[in-house]
């Protein structure tokens, strides 16, 4: 699938449904991480422009959506992608959703 301007504008329009639970599971479905605290020192060392995105749709999409069944999925991995790829890509999810609401 090619990130489109229409594919990214859904992926902004998620809300913080399930941000706290997006870590969690960087930390304990993934371990890539031992604290939350570890996420911003990893996201500022990824040297990627913004090529991997996470949609965290791990219970469904929430407001505008409210879609139980949806899914989430990761765009753009490569053998390149790091760790702290993952981890900038969990956190700009929410900073990419808040530039439509806030």
């Amino acid at each position: 699938m090619v990130l489109t301007e229409k594919n990214l504008l859904c992926i902004r329009r998620l809300y913080f449904f399930i941000a706290g639970s997006a870590i969690q599971w960087l930390r304990d479905g993934l371990r890539l991480i031992k604290k939350s605290s570890e996420t911003e020192e990893l996201a500022y060392n990824s040297f990627n422009n913004n090529d991997v995105y996470l949609v965290p749709a791990f219970t469904g999409l929430g407001a505008p959506y409210w879609n139980p069944e949806a899914r989430g999925t990761i765009f753009g991995l490569t053998r390149a992608t790091t760790k702290e790829d993952l981890v900038k890509s969990n956190i700009t999810i929410y900073c990419l959703s808040s530039t439509r609401y806030y």
